[in-house]
């Protein structure tokens, strides 16, 4: 089951540096702690997306984990995680 993970940045502008290392970053944790697979990034302005495949029957563990992981990072009052 896909869950599609965004991540608001700047209105208006593109993705810095800062929150693209962010982006890897976060796509590497999904990946080290084999929470699902990422099946495909984006970054473009004002907004960063993952989508990450994961098990039906862990989708509502993966997404407690996600959003640990997202205030971790210090952004999950600007993200946000839909199943798709």
């Amino acid at each position: 089951m896909p869950l599609h993970i965004q991540i608001k940045v700047k209105p208006n502008s593109m993705p810095t540096p800062e929150d693209l290392a962010l982006h890897q970053r976060l796509e590497d944790m999904i990946i080290d702690e084999e929470i699902g697979d990422v099946l495909r990034t984006d970054a473009s302005e004002g907004l960063m997306e993952l989508f990450v495949d994961i098990d039906d029957e862990d989708t509502s563990y993966a997404y407690r984990v996600l959003q640990n992981l997202l205030k971790q990072f210090g952004v999950h009052m600007s993200s946000t995680i839909k199943v798709v």
